[in-house]
C-alpha cells in the first residue's frame, strides 16, 4: 500500500564507495589552477607541456591572463538579487551558462575518450562545446553523445573544403567553426625540447617519459588501443586520416596558408547552419567576417600558442562587440575563473551575444581523473554576482570597472550577469564530477 506521507519523495541516491572516494579526492580541487600540478604528475611531460605551453617565449600566453588581471570590480549594494540567473542566448540558442568549451586537438591522448568526457557534461549542464578537427574520436561518435556540439575545421584548399562541409552536415552538426589563425606551423620551442611532434616519434626520451607515467600509459593510452584501436586523426578530412604514429598522418596538411576570405564565402554558400570564424583579433577582420555572412566570431590569439606577442582578444572586444551589428561575438583565451567571465561580459559594451570559451584548463582538469569518468559541468551559486548587483543577462545597465594598470575607472556597458560565475565557478563546473545524479 502506498504511504501518502512519502508519496512524491524521491529515493536517496546511492553512490558506490569507489565513486565516493573519487568525489572526496576531487574536493581538493577548488579552482582550475589546482588541477595543473596533478595533471603534470599523471601525464608525460611532452603531453602536459603540449596542453599548457604557448609559443616561443609564452608572451602571448601571459598576455591573455594579464589582460584580465588589469581590471577589477566596482560593486553596487542594496539591490535585490534574489532572482538572479546565469542563462544566456548564443547563435539563437538558449544556454544555461555564459561560457563554453573551445576545441583542443588530441584530447583523447590526454584523457580517456577525452572529447566525449567533455561533451557529456557540456550537454548535461547546457553549455556549448566545440569538437576539434584534430580529434582522435570521429565527429559522428561525439555528436551521438552530445547533439549540440559544434564542429571546428582546419581547412587548406578548395578540393578538401566541400567534402568536410558535407560530412559535418550529414552528421547533423548545425554550427561550423573555421579556424583562421593558423596559416603556418607555430614555433613551439617547448615541443622541441620535450621531443613532442606529430606524428609521434618514439625517441629514447619519449619512451622513458611514457613508461615512467604508468597511470597514463595503462589507463589512457593502452586502454584506448585495446578498446578502440590505435588512435587516428578522425576529422581532418571527409575520410579517416592515418594513425598518430604514421608519417602520412600529416599528408597535405602543410598548405593552410592558402586559406582566404574567398573560402569563407564558399563555405557560406554550401553550409546552411551557423558559420563561425575562430581566431580573429583585428576589428577590420571582424568587419570583413560580418560582411561575408558569418554568424559569429571568436576573438582569440589561439591560446597564446600560435604567434608570440599576439595581444589578447579581450583588448579588442570593447571595439568589436559594439560594431557587431547582429553578429555573435565570443572570446577565447585566458579564462580561468568565473570572475573572468563577468569581466568579458562587461567589456563588450553592447547587448550582442557573448559566450567565453576555454579548453586547456578543462583538459588539464580531465586528466587527473584516473577513473576516466566524465564530470558534469555546473556552476555553483556564490557571492560575486550578488555583490555586483547582477540579476540576469536579459536586462542592461552600466557598471564601472577599475583598471589597476591605468589608475582610473573605466566605464563599461554591461548587462546584468549570471548568478553563479564567481572566482571558483568554472573550476567547480569541471570538478563536480560524474553525472548530475551523483551530486
Amino acid at each position: 500500500m502506498l504511504d501518502k506521507a512519502t508519496a512524491g519523495i524521491a529515493a536517496p541516491t546511492i553512490v558506490p564507495k569507489t565513486q565516493q572516494g573519487e568525489l572526496r579526492r576531487l574536493n581538493r580541487y577548488l579552482c582550475l589552477n589546482d588541477f595543473e600540478p596533478a595533471a603534470r604528475r599523471i601525464l608525460p611531460k611532452y603531453l602536459s607541456g603540449y596542453i599548457a605551453g604557448g609559443v616561443e617565449t609564452d608572451a602571448a600566453l601571459r598576455y591573455n591572463r594579464r589582460a584580465f588581471e588589469e581590471y577589477g570590480f566596482v560593486p553596487r549594494v542594496l539591490k535585490d538579487v534574489s532572482s538572479r540567473n546565469q542563462k544566456a542566448t548564443l547563435l539563437g540558442k538558449p544556454y544555461d551558462s555564459p561560457f563554453g568549451i573551445s576545441p583542443m586537438r588530441a584530447s583523447a591522448l590526454c584523457a580517456y575518450r577525452g572529447d566525449i568526457a567533455l561533451a557529456r557534461p557540456a550537454e548535461a549542464t547546457g553549455v556549448p562545446m566545440t569538437l576539434s578537427a584534430w580529434s582522435l574520436i570521429a565527429l559522428e561518435d561525439v555528436r551521438r553523445k552530445n547533439e549540440g556540439v559544434w564542429y571546428q575545421a582546419y581547412l587548406q584548399n578548395d578540393d578538401r573544403i566541400v567534402p568536410v562541409v558535407h560530412r559535418a552536415a550529414a552528421a547533423g552538426y548545425d554550427t561550423f567553426v573555421v579556424t583562421a589563425d593558423l596559416p603556418v606551423s607555430p614555433n613551439r620551442e617547448q615541443h622541441i625540447r620535450n621531443r613532442f611532434q606529430v606524428p609521434l616519434a618514439i625517441t629514447p626520451r619519449v619512451f622513458w617519459d611514457t613508461i615512467s607515467h604508468s597511470g597514463w600509459l595503462f589507463n589512457t593510452f593502452a586502454r584506448t588501443v585495446v578498446k578502440h584501436d590505435m588512435p587516428h586523426f578522425e576529422n581532418m578530412d571527409a575520410a579517416r586520416s592515418p594513425s598518430i604514429l604514421s608519417k602520412p598522418s600529416m599528408r597535405d596538411i602543410d598548405r593552410p596558408d592558402q586559406l582566404a576570405w574567398k573560402h569563407i564565402e564558399l563555405i557560406r554558400r554550401r553550409w546552411n547552419g551557423k558559420l563561425v570564424i575562430k581566431g580573429l583579433i583585428s576589428p577590420e577582420d571582424a568587419r570583413i567576417a560580418r560582411e561575408s555572412g558569418v554568424d559569429g566570431v571568436v576573438l582569440s590569439n589561439h591560446g597564446g600558442r600560435q604567434l608570440n606577442y599576439a595581444i589578447s582578444g579581450l583588448r579588442t572586444l570593447p571595439v568589436i562587440a559594439p560594431n557587431a551589428k547582429g553578429m555573435t561575438v565570443m572570446l577565447d583565451g585566458g579564462i580561468r575563473r568565473g570572475s573572468d567571465v563577468i569581466k568579458a561580459l562587461a567589456l563588450r559594451r553592447s547587448s550582442c551575444g557573448l559566450v567565453v570559451l576555454s579548453s586547456m584548463p578543462q583538459l588539464l582538469a580531465a586528466s587527473p581523473v584516473s577513473s576516466g569518468r566524465s564530470r558534469s559541468c555546473r556552476l555553483k551559486s556564490t557571492a560575486t554576482l550578488g555583490c555586483l548587483a547582477f540579476v540576469t543577462f536579459q536586462r542592461s545597465r552600466p557598471i564601472s570597472y577599475a583598471s589597476s594598470s591605468r589608475s582610473k575607472v573605466q566605464a563599461a556597458s554591461a548587462r546584468d550577469c549570471c548568478r553563479a560565475a564567481a572566482p571558483t565557478a568554472i573550476a567547480r563546473y569541471t570538478r563536480d564530477c560524474f553525472n548530475k545524479r551523483h551530486i
